[in-house]
């Protein structure tokens, strides 16, 4: 029993970490995108300007 308690921990651990970097990735291209939008504007502002 404490040996499938064991594992169960483990896979779940394995996981929450699967689930944790995603995330993280799902951030990092989100705050890339935004950071894209605002230099672009940005730079069309100070072209055009």
């Amino acid at each position: 029993l404490a040996h499938l308690l064991l594992n169960t921990s483990w896979s779940l651990l394995f996981f929450g970490l699967e689930n944790l970097l995603l995330s993280l990735l799902n951030i990092i291209a989100l705050l890339l995108v935004l950071l894209w939008l605002v230099m672009r504007a940005w730079w069309i502002d100070r072209v055009s300007g």
